[in-house]
């Protein structure tokens, strides 16, 4: 049970809504059990303890992953990519992925022991199983990027091998989110769709940036464009099938209205859902790739910090 007072800090409606069913949830469950007696909710110490560097992360990961989830394809299609296309497109998914690794290295309580997860793995851990999974997805990109660097193109088994390993990066924090069991928000079927959906957007969003400095990537542009608002529209669904649906459990539906209609209300729906969602397309519609990539990339950043920090603003207990 939660007591009638909220913690300090936690949203007034998201409390009201989760206590609701938190009632609902125990009348159903007295009548089958006895000696049940009641528990008063604190706010735990541990409440809010991933920060942005978390969110930072998965953002990084999400540009790093793109990259090769939009590129790899096209080649295996016989689309007209060069091998001066290919090495700043390597080169540019390995250096995200090298940031995402610092931050995850950063956010480790102990750093100094991040050796023993690779000498030492635990391999029910998704921390362990993605970071293997990085790692084979860097050495990929590394030999891509040796063979474009020496103007060859890359044959089709590695570009399948970097496909596949670029869809683990993108989606394996999906598996490491569930495994934080008092998260209900975080056990969202929809998340692999959400950390999908990011990549296909950041990596169409950066490869078009860099269009615009690397003129080998110029051809790629028109193609980018259209990548670029597919992974909009299937992002616009993930949104939909996440906020538009009932949770499974009174703590995930109150953390869900947080976002929609609490706290975090203005960032989702005024930024978001339309600044960052919409506007773009309508931008990508009328030819205007820069700007639309800007907040495609700035859309995707917010709503993993939102979804980050409102999986943790209810207490444990």
């Amino acid at each position: 049970m939660w007591s009638d007072a909220p913690p300090q800090g936690v949203d007034l409606e998201a409390w009201r809504i989760a206590s609701e069913r938190h009632s609902q949830e125990q009348t159903a469950y007295e009548g089958k059990t006895e000696g049940a007696r009641k528990v008063y909710a604190t706010a735990e110490p541990h409440r809010g303890s991933w920060d942005r560097t978390v969110s930072a992360y998965l953002f990084t990961k999400s540009v790093s992953a793109g990259v090769g989830l939009v590129l790899a394809p096209l080649l295996l299609m016989g689309a007209p990519v060069s091998s001066q296309s290919l090495f700043p497109a390597a080169l540019l998914a390995l250096v995200f992925l090298a940031l995402t690794n610092l931050l995850l290295v950063y956010k480790l309580e102990r750093r100094e022991r991040f050796i023993y997860v690779l000498i030492r793995p635990q391999w029910r851990s998704w921390l362990v199983r993605g970071a293997y999974i990085m790692m084979g997805y860097g050495a990929l990109q590394s030999i891509a990027f040796l063979i474009a660097w020496t103007r060859g193109r890359p044959p089709s088994i590695l570009m399948v091998l970097i496909l596949l390993f670029a869809l683990g990066t993108a989606v394996y924090s999906a598996f490491l989110f569930n495994q934080a069991k008092g998260r209900d928000l975080w056990q969202s079927p929809v998340l692999p769709l959400h950390l999908i959906s990011h990549a296909i957007i950041a990596g169409a969003a950066a490869l078009g940036l860099a269009a615009f400095m690397a003129s080998s990537l110029s051809p790629l542009l028109p193609t980018m464009s259209r990548v670029l608002a597919g992974g909009l529209a299937v992002s616009l669904l993930a949104l939909g099938a996440e906020f538009f649906s009932r949770h499974q459990t009174a703590d995930a539906e109150a953390a869900a209205k947080m976002i929609t209609s609490g706290k975090f209300r203005v960032r989702f729906w005024l930024w978001v859902f339309f600044g960052c969602h919409l506007v773009p397309i309508v931008l990508l519609a009328a030819g205007a790739f820069l700007p639309a990539a800007i907040l495609a990339l700035v859309g995707i950043a917010l709503f993993e910090d939102i979804f980050v920090e409102a999986g943790q603003a209810l207490p444990l207990a």
